[in-house]
């Protein structure tokens, strides 16, 4: 089996037929299509039945209760036999009927552990995306994590040797949102043969509803933590200064983030604990945690407030001195 592609499927029976009719008719025959319905209450279930009456690389998992997309993606991954395996959303279908075979193709040709490339999105947005990277160029992951041209976290964006993530012990962490941006520097951290092709190969659909545009959750607030703490973790493994400081910084990146969002959850005060019980465990000097609430008054003001950046210069100013002191004179200390 080549490559396996896992389908979390949940009440998505309006574009599920879609997504199902362009992997089927791909060139690259040799593909399993694992779909991991999660409870759904639509016709998503019927839909996957026919489908596999009619095609038996289809399969179907049945979870026994809502679990959400990691979990359903860790079920799937799990049964997975392919060399490769690719993360589908069920709203998403593939670019054309070769996108499968050029995905293998180029991972074989030069034994790459990730490969990544190109989508287009339609929906509430119609855009196609090209990352700027170097074609078909070897690196390995700490170095893709610092192209500035990078390009989306999406899991769907690439695919991966299954070899490689059985090495790492790889599962996502169940009940989050946010769980790519969570998984991508674990799965990149060690990876040695990345590579990036500028083919158009997928197609996100932008809707309203979707896990990507839905209203901010307990999850979300949990899955922010979780990406803070990864990158953390990844920090204190890593002896190089410059990408230490890399992964130092993608952190408080989502920090940032993460204190935006508490402003509109329905129970501010359960989640601003959660936060204030992260910032103590990351061991800020009492010099940078003054230049952490700084921070922070600068996202009340500017994000939730939506005044003007420089409404108070000097909370402006000293966040502009705040980004160039963890940018460059930090001391890659972390203490948690």
């Amino acid at each position: 089996m080549k490559i396996s592609v896992v389908i979390p499927v949940y009440n998505i029976e309006h574009y599920l037929e879609e997504c199902l009719n362009s992997l089927i008719v791909q060139t690259l025959q040799d593909i399993e299509i694992i779909c991991v319905n999660d409870c759904s209450i639509d016709k998503s279930l019927l839909i996957l039945t026919r489908y596999a009456a009619r095609d038996p690389r289809i399969q179907i998992i049945n979870q026994t209760k809502n679990q959400g997309q990691s979990a359903a993606r860790n079920r799937g991954l799990n049964r997975a036999v392919g060399e490769y395996v690719y993360f589908m959303d069920s709203d998403d279908y593939l670019a054309d009927k070769n996108a499968l075979e050029r995905m293998y193709v180029a991972c074989i040709v030069d034994d790459i552990d990730i490969l990544s490339f190109n989508h287009r999105t339609i929906g509430m947005e119609e855009k196609e995306y090209i990352r700027d990277i170097e074609d078909n160029t070897i690196v390995n992951g700490k170095m893709y994590l610092q192209h500035p041209r990078m390009g989306g976290v999406m899991l769907w964006l690439r695919l991966y040797r299954m070899e490689y993530l059985e090495s790492l012990d790889f599962a996502f962490i169940p009940g989050i949102v946010a769980e790519d941006d969570e998984a991508l520097p674990r799965v990149y951290y060690d990876a040695q043969r990345v590579k990036h092709i500028n083919d158009v190969l997928v197609v996100y659909r932008r809707r309203i509803g979707s896990s990507s545009t839905s209203t901010v959750s307990t999850q979300l607030i949990d899955g922010l933590i979780a990406v803070v703490t990864t990158y953390l973790a990844l920090c204190k493994r890593e002896n190089d200064a410059g990408f230490k400081k890399y992964l130092y910084n993608k952190s408080l990146e989502y920090l940032y983030v993460l204190y935006e969002k508490l402003f509109y959850v329905d129970d501010k005060s359960v989640e601003l604990e959660k936060y204030e019980r992260l910032v103590s465990e990351i061991g800020f000097t009492p010099f940078e945690r003054v230049l952490m609430r700084n921070e922070e008054r600068f996202i009340l003001s500017t994000r939730v407030e939506k005044k003007h950046k420089k409404n108070n210069l000097f909370v402006y100013y000293l966040r502009r001195f705040r980004i160039n002191y963890f940018k460059y004179f930090w001391n890659c200390g972390v203490s948690t």
